[in-house]
């Protein structure tokens, strides 16, 4: 079984490099990221980013 906080952590560690180009800062750093869920492949419903 995994664990979804330890998939959720490798999005954000991912995500933590992504560089906003007119800021210079990692999107992360600049609090765009409001929260990180992650759902089976197989789930059906909405998916926000």
């Amino acid at each position: 079984m995994t664990d979804e906080r330890t998939i959720e952590g490798r999005i954000y560690e991912r995500l933590s490099k992504v560089i906003d180009p007119e800021l210079g800062r990692s999107i992360t750093d600049l609090g765009m990221i409001a929260s990180i869920k992650a759902t089976p492949a197989d789930a059906e419903g909405a998916y926000d980013v």
